[in-house]
């Protein structure tokens, strides 16, 4: 994960119940780690992108959206060649 969409998260998260310090405690990292993925100066691994969802309730093409920006959820062409497996 390389890059993420920070607007859209940072717009999630403030359309949310949660501050930083709630956030932070519910998914069990440090409101300065917080504050720096929302701002995009960190970008989070996959665990604690995974808990961020969960907490944000983010929808399915949300999730895409933000942490998969160079992916489009509304292509139904498979990315993978039948060869690769």
């Amino acid at each position: 994960m390389n890059t993420i969409n920070y607007k859209l998260l940072l717009n999630c998260f403030e359309k949310s119940e949660f501050n930083y310090n709630k956030l932070a405690e519910e998914i069990q990292i440090s409101r300065n780690t917080i504050r720096n993925i929302m701002f995009g100066h960190t970008t989070p691994s996959h665990y604690v992108a995974t808990k961020l969802a969960e907490a944000l309730k983010l929808t399915h093409d949300e999730i895409v959206t933000i942490f998969f920006p160079n992916i489009k959820s509304d292509d139904e062409e498979c990315i993978y060649d039948e060869h690769t497996y």
